[in-house]
């Protein structure tokens, strides 16, 4: 596989990764509403511990696949830093 293939590949998991953590913290955010009843209802079919470990996963993933997006543009981030840093010469 390319290595272009594979940037664009981990940036749409990324993006995909990070959704999903968006999704369930509105779930958690519904279950931690002063709704009566609400907090002991599964939504979807999970309670509120299985929304938190998912959601806890979720994040973590989104995490690491950031790390590794982050790493092969470090270079281009560095260059881009130096031009828009650089001091004027008199």
């Amino acid at each position: 596989m390319k290595k272009e293939q594979t940037k664009f590949i981990i940036n749409i998991l990324t993006i995909i990764f990070f959704i999903g953590s968006l999704v369930t913290a509105l779930a958690l955010i519904i279950y931690s509403m002063l709704i009566k009843g609400v907090s002991y209802q599964p939504i979807l079919g999970l309670t509120k511990k299985e929304w938190y470990d998912t959601h806890l996963w979720m994040f973590i993933t989104f995490a690491v696949l950031a790390i590794i997006s982050f790493i092969p543009n470090f270079k281009n981030l560095i260059k881009q830093a130096k031009h828009v840093f650089k001091k004027k010469k008199d």
